[in-house]
């Protein structure tokens, strides 16, 4: 399973199951001449915690409830772990692989997208503010990434460690990555073990979350797409999606799943990478990340037997934390965050009080609340969508086009409200209007509320708007 930005991990599907790692590369001349039968890596697991389902939701407890793990990576940790409470998103999978083998799937911040592509945190790429460092962090990330996966899949690649890194080039990952491919291809080929093995199930966890600091917009219209378009880094990140593209083509690569907040870096790249399809909205997949009224009600009476605090607590969550509608075509059931939610579950557990208006980790990036604060149609959308009707819900925005793919030269247009409208509900800033989203947008809740539009207008000192979001 691969990773690129801020994680990279690289699964070769075995029949209906998966065969996982972080990355792939080798070159043929390391393979030795004649292939070496090894047994197959065998994977220790400790014994499984009684679980239990709760009523009709998806909230399974192992034992015990004694924890709601917010920022949770690793799924098989999170299965095995005595007295943990998760929220079961495994009927997805098989509706995914009945979807293009290459799928695009966007959320705003703290929606769990990492767990749904149960990356490890430890694989990650820190964004350096000098881009003339970015080509050396890149490289070794994506280096580190390929010896990881040779360092547990030695045995069926048909070497050992040593030999299967000999070649890696430190300067060049993305001559390592089709250089991996091409091994696992031989490998599958001429070791009848691996007869059930497909090809390459690629992972994308957070794609944008490296090259997101440093999106600026253009000057001129028109003008280049990126800051980092020229630079060593930004043609890596091209090659690397370049790469992708043609091993799919290729079929060794046979899926690949993709998540991150925007459609914003991988629009940039064009004809490099055009495969992807954008199912960010699509009906089937509106509850894969986040969480139900159904899911919390369940949570909330494992926690409390008393009516009367658990519909306090529902309702204060329902405020703050609901209100997401991802789907633009017809209504669907509405979801809560799902870090925000686990967060604020932990605490009650714990007899603490959870902040609800402004919850720990749930900032909007500093480089696009300046975006947002130097566009006009923003600013008008803003304003709008903070005014409150008599009963305290936020006033819904009407909107005729919606696009699911925009590009930094879009939205140098000042003017060009349908594409900055359309990142903001990429943002979490609106989203569909639940009972209208073929015509309507709205924000979704007070977090949201306070930490993009407002923290936006506050930057323009806008003291009428501020006043009566909070009254």
């Amino acid at each position: 399973m691969l990773f690129i930005s801020s994680h990279l991990r690289i699964l070769t599907p075995i029949s209906s199951t998966v065969w996982p790692s972080r990355l792939l590369f080798h070159s043929l001349a390391s393979l030795p001449a004649k292939r070496i039968k090894r047994s197959p890596p065998h994977v220790h697991t400790a014994a499984s915690p009684k679980r239990a389902r709760v009523g009709d939701s998806s909230l399974i407890i192992n034992g015990e409830l004694k924890d709601f793990e917010s920022g949770a990576s690793a799924f098989s940790e999170l299965v095995q772990a005595e007295g943990q409470a998760y929220f079961d998103r495994t009927r997805y999978i098989s509706k995914l692989h009945e979807f293009d083998d290459f799928i695009l799937f966007c959320r705003p911040r703290r929606f769990g997208k990492s767990l749904t592509t149960n990356i490890n945190h430890s694989t990650r790429i820190n964004p350096n503010p000098n881009l003339q460092e970015m080509p050396k962090i890149l490289n070794n990330f994506l280096n580190c990434s390929i010896k990881a996966f040779y360092r547990k899949y030695a045995a069926y690649l048909g070497g050992n460690f040593t030999d299967l890194c000999q070649n890696i080039d430190n300067e060049d990952p993305i001559v390592n990555l089709a250089e991996c491919a091409e091994s696992v291809r031989y490998a599958i080929q001429q070791d009848e073990r691996l007869a059930g093995i497909e090809g390459i199930y690629i992972l994308v966890d957070e794609y944008d979350s490296f090259p997101n600091s440093y999106l600026n917009l253009p000057k001129i219209v028109g003008g280049s797409e990126n800051a980092w378009d020229e630079t060593a880094v930004g043609r890596t990140f091209r090659s690397f999606w370049a790469t992708i593209k043609a091993l799919g083509t290729e079929g060794i690569i046979k899926r690949t799943f993709i998540t991150g907040i925007s459609p914003l870096s991988l629009s940039s790249l064009g004809s490099a990478f055009n495969v992807a399809r954008n199912l960010s909205f699509h009906k089937d997949l509106a509850g894969l990340c986040g969480l139900t009224s159904s899911d919390l009600e369940a949570a909330l009476t494992g926690i409390y037997e008393d009516p009367k605090v658990y519909d306090l607590f529902f309702s204060e969550m329902t405020e703050f934390f609901n209100g997401y509608h991802f789907c633009q075509d017809e209504t669907v059931n509405t979801v809560y965050n799902t870090e925000t939610c686990l967060a604020y579950l932990q605490c009650r557990i714990e007899g603490v009080t959870p902040e609800t208006e402004d919850p720990e980790n749930s900032e909007v990036s500093e480089v696009f609340l300046r975006r947002f604060a130097t566009s006009a149609p923003a600013i008008r959308d803003f304003e709008k969508a903070l005014e409150c009707d008599e009963k305290g819900n936020f006033m819904p925005i009407e909107y005729s086009n919606f696009k699911l793919q925009f590009t930094l030269r879009d939205l140098s247009n000042e003017e060009d409200y349908i594409s900055w409208r359309s990142l903001i509900v990429y943002f979490g800033g609106l989203t569909f209007h639940p009972e209208k989203p073929t015509t309507h947008l709205k924000i979704p809740n007070r977090v949201a509320a306070n930490r993009i539009a407002l923290a936006v207008l506050g930057k323009y000192d806008l003291r009428n708007s501020l006043t009566e979001a909070r009254s």
